[in-house]
């Protein structure tokens, strides 16, 4: 963005703090002797939590947090989650000054996990909603990209109680998101598909191997939210790793893959 790789780097840090150093390297600049390029720092963001876990928000894989840059608004989202104690943060940087244009808790149970994406005005991210016992499911969550307001969160009408163990815990995810146009969002949904939401309806679909039979090598959708998600706007792919790590998939965005077939049978002569 702007000409920049952004780069957000964590430091070891007691367990009651996460550190997050904002910084970025300059696309086309000249390497020195060793072959190394400039980093430039823009910012420090230091979080306190009595059990915060420090590192989390740097795993991409993970639900725990993210680092959002969007170029048309100049702003950087920066979050990380507390997953059991504590509560989630996150905020709004702006990407010259690296002044903080709003920044917010939100309680762990409802609380606001990976950024993705910014749709008429409000910034969509992956949520999290820690329920009794070991029981935890990833949601759509948004708020005002400008304020941080006005939150809502969305929940897959799809599902149906079926989850996996991950972890010591039972899970229904929602990861990954992806701006694909037109309003609508592609998110892993494991275990049960690449979901999609529409933004201005408000509706939810899924694509799976049901509906696109060979979406996925083994027929298993489990952990295959662990890649991330890139829409090609050319060829109006949806992209993303596929469950067993062997490869890619890519899948038409505007629905299952359509396949031949022939039938047998008596012309009416009509």
């Amino acid at each position: 963005a702007n000409n920049k790789i952004w780069i957000v780097l964590g430091e070891f840090a007691p367990m009651d703090r996460g550190i997050y150093n904002i910084g970025y390297l300059t696309i086309g600049e000249t390497p020195d002797s060793n072959g190394c390029y400039t980093y430039t720092h823009l910012k420090t963001v230091t979080l306190y939590d009595d059990y915060w876990r420090g590192l989390s928000m740097l795993r991409p894989e993970d639900y725990d947090g993210g680092f959002y840059v969007h170029a048309d608004t100049n702003t950087i989202y920066l979050s990380s989650l507390s997953i059991d104690y504590g509560k989630s943060y996150i905020s709004a940087i702006d990407m010259t000054t690296g002044g903080t244009i709003w920044e917010k808790y939100v309680d762990s149970a409802r609380g606001c996990g990976k950024p993705f994406a910014i749709v008429d005005g409000k910034l969509y991210c992956t949520g999290y909603n820690h329920r009794v016992g070991s029981t935890v499911d990833c949601l759509l969550f948004s708020m005002d990209a400008d304020t941080g307001e006005n939150e809502e969160t969305f929940i897959p009408d799809f599902w149906n109680g079926t989850r996996i163990s991950y972890y010591y815990r039972t899970y229904q995810m929602l990861l990954n998101g992806a701006d694909i146009g037109n309003g609508v969002l592609a998110m892993h949904s494991s275990p049960y598909g690449l979901a999609l939401f529409n933004t201005s309806t408000k509706l939810w679909s899924v694509i799976n191997n049901t509906n696109t039979p060979g979406l996925t090598l083994d027929g298993r959708y489990n952990y295959t939210m662990f890649s991330q998600i890139v829409f090609d706007e050319e060829t109006n792919l949806i992209i993303f790793g596929d469950w067993e790590s062997k490869g890619v998939v890519a899948v038409n965005k505007d629905g299952a893959i359509k396949r031949s077939y022939y039938s047998t049978g008596t012309y009416s002569g009509a």
